[in-house]
């Protein structure tokens, strides 16, 4: 099931969504970020500096990426976070 799909099982709208966290760089975690991103221009995502790690899996003796894009750290609704995170919505 892709995220967009548990979005939509969920009820949520991905373009209206306010923030998003990610809290590893597992590409089960946070392998949808683009496709979030291209969705909701204006959300902010907290993930730690660290989740972008080059991470793979070795498939058939061969390696297949495993993680969050390196490239989308660069993405300025990225915000980085230390290890400790805490948000207040008033």
């Amino acid at each position: 099931m892709t995220f967009v799909e548990n979005a939509e099982q969920l009820g949520i709208d991905p373009s209206k969504v306010d923030f998003g966290v990610i809290s590893h760089g597992h590409g089960d975690h946070g392998g949808a970020l683009s496709r979030f991103l291209n969705l909701n221009e204006e959300a902010l995502v907290y993930v730690r500096e660290e989740a972008f790690i080059e991470l793979a899996v070795k498939i058939d003796d061969r390696f297949k990426s495993a993680g969050i894009t390196p490239e989308m750290c660069q993405v300025p609704q990225i915000k980085f976070v230390d290890e400790s995170f805490e948000y207040f919505h008033l």
